[in-house]
């Protein structure tokens, strides 16, 4: 016999079909649960539990839930009765109150709403989209409309993103960028623009350039540039860098700031999973490339990522020695990857690949700035 879990289960299985319905502008109600009906010749007690059960998970008893349709029949041994011919929520109320998810629910039906009161040829995008509609506030969701109302109408601006005459804070298209991005791909694909690696360009805005900060550990192998300056990666690509022995690549901002003077050797910040665009610089190519990150999932990643683009790159300080040396400084760390651990294992080394599968194994994470200065300065010179 169907317990009242049973029904729970079966009204959940509903509930997302149901608000699909309600934001592509159709009704639902009655929404009708599928249950084993009784036969007037089965056993009375049996018929009696059922009924009871129905009726304790009815509208009538909790003020919302099932509706419960009975009809008029002949029993075996009780002779004209009543039996449970059909259950039914009559309204969005009666089943998100059941089911104890009316605050998310009534969050779908005002974010949907707001959507297509602006943007009514996003309706069928809402509706397949019931769980990301559900996130946020329907504030939030009247900008994402009028950003979309703006770029389909004016496809590829070419203007920053801040520059955008819709009436949302400066940083607004940049936090919701995924959701425009997706809903114009449904109603207006002219509006984007297909050859784009990334978010800006893809919607036709402008991006700022890229800067590249930089210093020379060595101010003899350009004396004619500053030693320490940051620059647009075109402007660095036309100066004349010398002819450095080792470019060394140092991810976080306060270790390049603290390298110490080194013969031959141009060092740059890394700046996270935008590493690979140094591969633009011919002076990667005839130098000896050496990467020291934190020792971490991520570390190890861009690392693997650098390694792509510039195979001779090496590590430096990176390694299952460092990590117990500092096994101390040692703290949690964070294991989600963009690209799978075995493609960042094929690019290591086996010792990286030691220290890569404890920080990813173990959530674990040895940051550079833990490392001694004497200690960076003894590795760094024996390069």
């Amino acid at each position: 016999m169907i317990t009242a879990a049973d029904l729970k289960a079966k009204a959940q299985s509903r509930l997302n079909g149901v608000l699909r319905r309600l934001l592509a502008g159709e009704n639902p109600f009655p929404v009708v649960l599928g249950f084993e009906r009784p036969r007037n010749t089965g056993d009375p007690s049996e018929i009696i539990k059922l009924k009871d059960l129905l009726r304790s998970q009815s509208k009538e008893v909790l003020g919302h839930g099932l509706t419960v349709t009975f009809e008029a029949t002949n029993t075996r041994r009780y002779g004209l009765g009543e039996l449970p011919t059909e259950v039914s929520f009559g309204s969005l109320d009666d089943l998100t109150e059941y089911l104890g998810r009316k605050a998310w629910a009534d969050r779908v039906i005002a974010n949907g709403g707001a959507l297509v009161a602006i943007l009514p040829e996003a309706r069928e995008w809402a509706a397949s989209h019931v769980d990301k509609i559900g996130e946020g506030v329907s504030e939030q969701w009247d900008g994402i409309a009028r950003v979309v109302a703006y770029l389909r109408q004016h496809p590829l601006p070419g203007v920053f993103p801040r520059q955008l005459p819709v009436p949302v804070h400066t940083k607004f298209v940049e936090d919701n960028y995924a959701v425009i991005i997706s809903i114009l791909g449904k109603i207006s694909p002219r509006s984007l623009d297909p050859a784009a690696k990334d978010w800006k360009t893809r919607l036709g805005l402008v991006d700022s350039p890229a800067l590249v900060e930089g210093r020379f550990l060595d101010p003899t192998i350009a004396p004619q540039l500053p030693r320490h300056f940051l620059a647009p990666m075109d402007d660095w690509a036309r100066c004349d860098l010398g002819r450095p022995r080792i470019v060394l690549v140092t991810e976080n901002r306060t270790n390049l700031l603290s390298l110490p003077p080194l013969s031959g050797v141009l060092a740059f910040l890394g700046m996270g999973y935008a590493v690979p665009r140094l591969a633009r610089l011919e002076v990667l190519a005839r130098a000896k490339v050496f990467y020291w990150g934190d020792l971490d999932a991520h570390g190890f990643e861009i690392l693997a990522r650098l390694r792509a683009a510039v195979p001779h790159t090496q590590s430096v300080l990176m390694d299952a020695v460092t990590l117990a040396k500092y096994a101390d400084s040692v703290g949690d760390g964070n294991t989600s990857l963009m690209d799978s651990a075995n493609a960042v294992r094929g690019r290591l080394t086996e010792s990286e690949v030691e220290a890569f599968n404890y920080c990813f194994g173990h959530n674990k994470r040895l940051e550079q700035e833990r490392l001694h200065q004497s200690f960076v300065e003894l590795h760094l010179s024996a390069l």
